[in-house]
């Protein structure tokens, strides 16, 4: 999507791991030990194949959105999700970033912001599946841009929380999030300083 000379297509050293879905929905790919991990796929054209997580263990469930704009089986597979892990993209300042990329004489990274705009979920779409999926809190993840002070995260939110009823966080480096087996609490803690 990018061309060769920003994404290396042999992925940089990187070793794949094939992921075969049965079902063409959500398919275990591991259970062991009380914990099952499925796997789905998500909508991040024009890359394809790609995947969503989700992983139960005595009662409790993590969703992970992976890579995706707004998606079906993103909600489908998140359904009464303890926590679901969303990526979430400000458009609005994405677009600011690429035409001021533009403007200083660097196209390949105009190029690339400009890319990324239209297989990202927002924010607000990110909280609307997790409220559509009865999920019971949200951490943002895999943040673009990303936000060098916490100053920034009304504006990157855009009002995000109006559209979520459960917890909504933005997730930081270092951020540990526990669920207790046995309970519907969820924790936060920060590790890193």
């Amino acid at each position: 999507h990018h061309g060769e000379a920003v994404a290396n297509p042999a992925g940089f050293g990187a070793v794949p791991s094939e992921i075969a879905l049965t079902s063409g929905g959500m398919d275990t790919v591991f259970e062991q030990d009380g914990v099952r991990v499925s796997v789905f796929p998500v909508n991040h054209e024009p890359v394809s194949p790609a995947f969503g997580y989700r992983v139960d263990y005595k009662g409790r469930s993590v969703t992970i959105s992976g890579d995706t704009v707004k998606s079906r089986s993103v909600i489908a597979a998140a359904k009464d999700t303890d926590l679901l892990v969303h990526e979430a993209l400000n458009r609005d300042m994405v677009k600011v970033m690429s035409e001021a990329a533009g403007a200083n004489g660097n196209a390949e990274l105009s190029k690339v912001f400009a890319d990324i705009l239209d297989y990202h979920a927002s924010p607000v779409e990110a909280a609307e599946s997790a409220e559509d999926a009865g999920a019971q809190a949200l951490v943002l993840t895999h943040i673009v841009p990303p936000l060098p002070s916490k100053f920034l995260y009304p504006a990157f939110l855009d009002g995000a929380g109006s559209h979520f009823d459960g917890m909504l966080r933005i997730g930081e480096d270092g951020l540990l999030v526990s669920l207790p087996v046995e309970s519907e609490a969820i924790h936060y803690k920060m590790v890193l300083n």
